[in-house]
């Protein structure tokens, strides 16, 4: 091949820092493309300026990056406890949600909760998320959307928009429908009831006795947080599904359930047709993507739920 440029032995030396073959590998492989950077090194003053500054903000921006992502490797969901739990989880919110979604959404203040709201929230597993009212449109990619023509072709089905508000959602493990019951369910067991799956105590359909006898008696243990307490609805099961997931992968936020990854499915507040609703989650048939209805009035085994109070 020849004598090659003493400016280009440098280069390779610099690149050989292991005393390997990397750095004449990489100049090799782009040899035209180096031959005509080097001439432009050796011809022109302004070339070197103009590719030491893409240089420097190139490497500020790998820098910046892998701050980034070693401080979301480092996140944990705040505790409810400390004297500034506020701006804590409006901080952590605020900086999850930029990076899950991949543009700003402004979060507002969290809502103000006193010690023994706090403390009821923390009894039974009901963690404040704030779900920005963005449409799927707006979406990242990494999401997996709803496939609402698979097992609802042709049904009037839609569900509620995101809310655009901080909420407090149940965060206990979706089983598999053979565990027989949710995990370590305070909340159902001060209602007296024994599971979340074939639970009907009142004689009626699940979706009429999860909304006409299970949903007050719920209220009315959480009506001291002040807000509205809902069965979960489609679109903010599947948003923060993804979510949790995110968490789980970047974050140190290990303890959150993955919705998807069940055999079970979960009922939503939706309801079309005054007597079908709809119900979400089933691993076998696309996870978070899956979302089909029933009648209200079917018993099942594998039917669970979960509540959610929206401030």
């Amino acid at each position: 091949m020849g004598t090659i440029p003493v400016w280009l032995k440098d280069l390779i030396d610099k690149f050989n820092v292991h005393g390997d073959d990397a750095g004449v590998a990489g100049v090799l492989n782009n040899f035209p493309l180096v031959m005509r950077a080097g001439r432009l090194l050796m011809g022109t003053s302004v070339f070197l300026s103009d590719l030491t500054a893409l240089i420097d903000r190139y490497e500020a921006s790998e820098r910046e990056g892998q701050t980034k992502v070693e401080r979301l490797k480092g996140l944990k969901y705040p505790s409810l406890t400390g004297k500034n739990w506020r701006a804590d989880l409006h901080t952590w919110m605020q900086e999850v949600l930029d990076a899950f979604l991949g543009f700003h959404v402004d979060v507002p203040e969290p809502p103000s909760l006193n010690r023994a709201q706090r403390r009821l929230m923390m009894k039974y597993k009901l963690w404040l998320f704030f779900v920005p009212a963005i449409g799927e449109d707006k979406y990242p990619e990494h999401f997996v959307k709803f496939d609402w023509n698979r097992f609802l072709s042709g049904v009037p089905a839609t569900a509620l928009p995101l809310p655009g508000r901080w909420i407090a959602l149940e965060v206990i493990q979706k089983p598999n429908y053979q565990d027989g019951r949710y995990p370590n369910d305070q909340l159902m067991a001060d209602i007296g009831i024994t599971t979340r799956f074939a639970h009907p105590h009142s004689g009626k359909g699940e979706g009429d006795d999860l909304m006409e006898d299970i949903l007050p008696k719920v209220a009315e243990v959480l009506q001291s947080l002040g807000g509205t307490v809902k069965i979960q609805s489609a679109r903010i099961f599947n948003f923060l599904g993804h979510l949790f997931n995110w968490l789980r992968l970047h974050t140190s936020e290990h303890r959150l359930p993955n919705l998807g990854s069940t055999n079970s499915v979960e009922w939503c507040e939706e309801r079309y047709d005054s007597h079908i609703a709809l119900f979400v989650g089933h691993s076998d048939d696309g996870g978070l993507a899956f979302v089909s209805g029933y009648w209200r009035g079917f018993r099942g085994d594998n039917i669970g739920f979960r509540f959610l109070v929206q401030f």
